[in-house]
């Protein structure tokens, strides 16, 4: 944190404790505070005492660092991370280098880890869920928000319904998505190639159809 963070959780203290009508903290629990829970980020810190004052049972006194903590691990366990076995599923999906998979930042990290234990499943499972809940428990302390991508795999024909699911999922925007997904076929393009299906000629309506596929990096 920086010394005007410090400064300003300091005065949130005040305030805090002004707000219940209780003195406010010494400068040496004021540092301790700091010493406890400033490895959490300023914005976390805040978020606690904010979440501490409306929380109808420990609300009623002054915040103490254990409750400042308990506040933020609350926030921070709905973050939107998947639990370790669920992180594993999408992991292992990875394997296929054909398919297409959104995953996060922790889940690559972890698989990283785990993948050259396979085809071990169970040690690779263990490894992973080690690594994942490492690599999760710091990126909450850091206070870094989850942060999903696509791992485009070669299947072209596949892809469009992952990536859409995970717009729906709110994982990607929808303009990611758009910039991943193929070009559609020009429309004058399939206009020519119905155009040659309708003459009979079979071969040539083959060589038409292959260069539309191409175009769009379906195989």
């Amino acid at each position: 944190m920086t010394p005007n963070e410090k400064a300003e959780f300091w005065t949130l203290l005040d305030v805090a404790c002004e707000t219940l009508g209780k003195p406010a903290k010494s400068i040496g629990a004021k540092k301790l505070f700091i010493d406890l829970l400033g490895g959490y980020g300023f914005e976390n810190l805040r978020g606690a005492v904010l979440a501490h004052l409306n929380d109808p049972e420990r609300g009623r006194f002054p915040p103490a660092p254990a409750d400042l903590k308990a506040q933020i691990d609350k926030a921070l366990e709905n973050d939107g991370r998947p639990t370790a076995d669920e992180a594993f599923s999408i992991a292992i999906q990875l394997q296929d280098e054909s398919a297409t998979v959104v995953t996060n930042a922790e889940i690559s990290q972890a698989w990283g880890v785990a993948r050259d234990i396979m085809p071990d499943r169970v040690g690779a499972r263990m490894a992973f869920r080690s690594a994942y809940e490492r690599f999760v428990s710091e990126a909450r302390k850091g206070a870094q928000p989850v942060k999903w991508f696509p791992s485009i795999g070669h299947d072209v024909q596949g892809r469009e319904g992952v990536l859409q699911e995970g717009v729906r999922k709110g994982l990607l925007t929808h303009e990611h998505v758009q910039n991943l997904l193929p070009a559609p076929a020009p429309k004058n393009e399939m206009v020519a190639l119905i155009g040659v299906v309708a003459t009979g000629d079979k071969e040539k309506a083959r060589r038409a159809l292959s260069e539309i596929k191409l175009k769009l990096g379906v195989k």
